[in-house]
């Protein structure tokens, strides 16, 4: 004969279960990546991205794959200070959870490599083939191309902080 507790007892362990599957679901769910809960001025890799999922890790600014450092840190899509920045943006469903603006963070005498699909920075070795440029000048305070040789392939900018760097052929 069967008991009639023992099926309210089931439903309520159902239940129970179910409540606790949907709770690990949302807090996973909720979670930023360690880069996302990274404050301004923290610096990151990015070793690989897309249009759709990026791999990053927060490093000391002294460590050369740290090739980005982070201006500013939002819960929602907002205007970072030029077009010259970098932007990561972390979503949870359809809802942002994270938008960065990113700057170079790029060492004098070094050299970098160029992703051609996504423009991302890597450090590389200047004697390495994928080496693209190095960075001929790093220039401070300062917002001006004029400051980069005759020489020099090209230049990044930002306003904010002023930082210009002067790039060179990575094979000179």
């Amino acid at each position: 004969m069967a008991n009639k507790g023992s099926g309210l007892l089931k439903r309520l362990v159902v239940a129970t279960l179910a409540l606790l599957a949907v709770g690990f679901f949302v807090i996973g769910c909720s979670s930023k990546s360690e880069t996302a809960k990274a404050e301004a001025g923290t610096c990151i890799e990015i070793k690989k991205a897309s249009a759709t999922d990026a791999e990053t890790e927060p490093l000391d600014c002294a460590d050369n794959k740290a090739t980005y450092k982070i201006f500013s840190t939002n819960e929602t899509e907002t205007a970072c200070p030029s077009d010259a920045y970098t932007t990561y943006t972390e979503t949870r469903g359809s809802d942002t959870t994270a938008y960065l603006c990113l700057y170079e963070n790029l060492k004098e005498g070094s050299c970098y490599s160029q992703d051609t699909l996504t423009n991302i920075l890597g450090y590389a070795e200047c004697s390495d083939p994928s080496a693209k440029f190095k960075v001929t000048t790093k220039e401070e305070g300062t917002e001006d191309e004029s400051i980069c040789a005759a020489d020099d392939v090209q230049y990044l900018k930002f306003p904010d902080p002023k930082l210009t760097y002067c790039l060179g052929d990575a094979a000179a």
